[in-house]
């Protein structure tokens, strides 16, 4: 059986204030986003399919595989 996840992470995170889209920020050494991906990844998710802002492109390509 196949599982697959899409994460949504295109926000532009201005409720969190200054700095970068939350999605990008640090949490004890982790981005948020990687948090998200390592769960699914410990849940066995098959296929994961990330939706970024084109602006944030580069910071997405930074993602963990």
């Amino acid at each position: 059986m196949t599982t697959s996840a899409l994460v949504v992470a295109a926000g532009k995170g201005t409720r969190a204030g200054d700095g970068p889209p939350k999605q990008y920020r640090v949490l004890c050494g982790v981005t948020v986003i990687d948090w998200s991906l390592a769960a699914l990844k410990a849940a066995m998710v098959n296929d994961v399919v990330v939706v970024v802002a084109p602006e944030h492109m580069r910071e997405a390509a930074a993602l963990e595989d």
